[in-house]
């Protein structure tokens, strides 16, 4: 058992080891632990300034079942969807998402698995809720729940980010309460 040194304790160390990290990586890799795991997202890319923009084709084009196509044949894996949820939903409780952008990103989501690619949806460009946590999170909260019950009965290849710069904005406490209050889609992956 070690006890904490007083002052007048001195400490040698005789042996110490460094591994870079290149190394250490190189040397997992090569472990039958590591050699049998496959990433879930396989090859992915960001589907990024379509649903993001405060309104869609303010940033670029608007996603059309052709990009999706590309994206297939191209030998991707899976897309990441940044979705800014914030602007199409109420301001005063319920703070209903506006049906319209829901089924919106629904299309995206359903032809996106149709096509066999795994498919991340967020809470993007929140900005209220990143300069004023306490004052958007019971809406944050109805938004999550609005999404998860909408995609309720998607397969697992739907996976959900919570929130862009979760730990700065909202901290431990608040993501914890939140992992608590998942009242549907209990067995979806969610990061």
């Amino acid at each position: 058992m070690l006890e904490k040194p007083s002052e007048a304790s001195s400490l040698v160390i005789r042996k110490i080891r460094a591994v870079s990290e290149t190394q250490l990586l190189e040397r997992l890799k090569t472990t039958a632990f590591f050699q049998k795991q496959t990433p879930f997202f396989g090859r992915g890319i960001n589907i990024g300034n379509t649903l993001e923009a405060p309104r869609e084709g303010d940033w670029g084009p608007r996603l059309e079942a052709k990009h999706l196509d590309l994206i297939q044949q191209a030998g991707f894996d899976s897309i990441r969807v940044p979705v800014r949820w914030s602007t199409h939903a109420q301001t005063k409780p319920p703070y209903t998402i506006d049906p319209t952008f829901m089924q919106r990103v629904r299309w995206v989501v359903d032809e996106a698995l149709r096509r066999d690619l795994k498919v991340m949806i967020n809470i993007h460009h929140y900005e209220g809720l990143y300069a004023n946590p306490e004052q958007h999170f019971d809406r944050f909260l109805e938004l999550w729940r609005q999404i998860a019950n909408e995609f309720a009965g998607a397969p697992p290849e739907l996976v959900f980010e919570v929130l862009k710069r979760t730990s700065r904005q909202l901290g431990r406490g608040k993501m914890e309460s939140l992992a608590g209050r998942r009242s549907s889609n209990h067995s979806r992956k969610a990061s």
